[in-house]
């Protein structure tokens, strides 16, 4: 299992989970659109030769985003990041994926 943290525009957290949840389903077959939304805060200073989404080049950005977290297995990893990839508003988006453990095997 893995679990994934995308930094977003918060007007585009919707439609990256809507994204995603089309793209992996329920393969456990219980639940699906499992999420956990952060409310957070993005920095950058776009460079030049840049082409970002908002803010401009050699100036900084400051804006109110959202760090979506949610968990796929190996099997749906790579069309979740796809799904991500294509939804993203972000040249270069913050995406941090993580290899976790089954915790109820760890308690049994």
């Amino acid at each position: 299992m893995y679990k994934v943290v995308v930094s977003v525009p918060r007007e585009h957290t919707q439609r990256l989970m809507d994204a995603v949840d089309a793209a992996i389903g329920s393969p456990s077959g219980k639940y699906r659109r499992v999420f956990s939304v952060v409310e957070s805060t993005g920095t950058w200073i776009p460079q030049e030769g840049s082409s970002p989404f908002i803010g401009s080049e050699g100036e900084i950005s400051v804006e109110p985003e959202d760090m979506v977290h949610f968990a796929v297995d190996d099997e749906h990893l790579a069309v979740a990041l796809k799904a991500v990839a294509e939804t993203h508003p972000y040249e270069e988006p913050a995406v941090d994926v993580y290899r976790i453990e089954d915790w109820r095997a760890l308690i049994r």
